[in-house]
């Protein structure tokens, strides 16, 4: 056996012996241990024999093995000298098992094996076990871990010999390998026909990727490029040999469609088909973009609105004209806000009819044309006390603008 104390007294694995003592010939013998010759001949039931995992008395200790033929029911015996082996100390590296998810993983301690056999270039004929008990890996028990263990992160001993004796001990970890990927994933596609989106596993991979890729579609790269709806996944296994799955989903993201837009003075508001979810912006494709539908307190003129998928997926566009008009005026000749004329007024966008305007009576007391310089507040020659006032117009798309302004004295 091995051992780190220097007393010379440790547990012993006597079953170690058997292959000694009977020549190689174990198949069709039984093997019994005592402590002196006489106890081993006067035994005849064999009912006091050593246990095999034995602690010996005192240093190098000699113990007798009776030996029986169990075709001819001889018996013969040896000796055995129990010594103790200094412990070798091997530094062995942390062993990852693919995560299963609640909490363990699996090892594979084949794979292990075969790694410290090459790290310390052992012979191929060595025996490496592993134990969750470091007093068994010493004494070199048969109750060793299985080749493929399930469990949590533990620590794990291992015993290495070589030639029947006991080339050295040291210990590991096991370490979960966490797979985190995304398992589920959906994707818009811009469109189908000509445009395309990438695809990825749905993880970070680190600066330096060695892991393997089998996608659905046959590729073995880390992304591939679709311009195709439909189901994808890809499986990916890493240099620990764990796999995990990824799913993806690709919608194709029809573009938005306008249903109108609406204007009301200085206030723009995009009425869509359906009620995605959009995000907006106007004169400028690059943004900014905003989810509120309505712009105001925008100048007199022509504007262009651009609505897109909140994704940032396919853009389309409207025009609209903005014409403003003053909320009051004071026509009291001194030259500024003298006249109330409709703004915004150009002959890309041009009204159909004078623009009439209204007491609060409904009478009509004014109709002025869409290139004068406006309403003077005048009836007839004579200047109108202070009150509101209502205009209507009708434009170029048979739309009709209505409106109510102050004239202030």
């Amino acid at each position: 056996t091995d051992d780190l104390n220097t007393n010379g007294i440790s547990t012993f694995n006597l079953t170690q012996a058997n292959t000694i003592v009977s020549l190689d010939n174990d198949e069709i013998i039984t093997i019994f241990y005592y402590s002196d010759l006489e106890s081993a001949q006067q035994d005849t039931t064999n009912s006091n024999a050593l246990p095999y995992q034995y602690t010996n008395t005192e240093p190098d200790e000699i113990i007798v093995a009776k030996v029986i033929n169990a075709i001819s029911g001889c018996q013969s015996y040896a000796e055995v000298q129990l010594k103790i082996k200094p412990n070798k100390i091997l530094d062995i590296a942390n062993m990852k098992g693919c995560d299963l998810g609640d909490g363990t993983g699996a090892f594979y301690f084949n794979t292990q094996r075969e790694v410290i056999k090459n790290n310390l270039n052992l012979p191929e004929n060595s025996s490496i076990r592993f134990y969750a008990n470091e007093q068994k890996s010493r004494v070199g028990t048969e109750d060793y871990l299985p080749n493929t263990f399930i469990a949590e992160p533990m620590t794990v001993f291992v015993r290495i010999e070589t030639e029947n004796s006991c080339y050295g001990s040291g210990k590991f970890n096991l370490e979960l390998e966490i797979f985190d990927i995304i398992e589920n994933q959906e994707v818009l596609l811009c469109g189908s026909g000509s445009n395309e989106t990438v695809l990825t596993a749905g993880f970070d991979s680190g600066p330096e990727d060695t892991n393997s890729y089998y996608w659905s579609t046959g590729a073995s790269t880390p992304t591939i490029s679709t311009n195709l709806p439909g189901n994808y996944s890809v499986v990916v296994t890493n240099v620990v040999g764990c796999t995990a799955e990824s799913k993806i989903l690709v919608i194709e993201n029809q573009l938005p469609e306008i249903n109108e837009i609406k204007v009301s003075n200085d206030r723009l508001e995009v009425l869509m088909v359906d009620n995605g979810a959009y995000e907006y912006t106007i004169n400028n494709e690059e943004g900014p973009y905003q989810e509120s539908p309505v712009f105001q307190n925008l100048p007199s003129g022509p504007v262009k609105v651009f609505i897109r998928n909140q994704s940032g997926c396919g853009s389309i566009s409207g025009e609209a004209t903005i014409i403003a008009y003053p909320k009051f005026f004071t026509p009291n000749g001194d030259q500024v806000n003298d006249y109330w004329q409709l703004d915004g007024l150009s002959s890309e966008f041009e009204v159909q009819t004078p623009i009439f305007i209204f007491n609060r009576f409904g009478s009509l007391i004014a109709q002025i044309e869409p290139t004068s310089s406006g309403w003077d507040g005048t009836y007839r020659g004579k200047p109108l006390s202070s009150s509101d006032y209502w205009f209507s117009v009708e434009l170029e798309n048979g739309e009709m603008l209505r409106g109510h302004f102050a004239l202030k004295r």
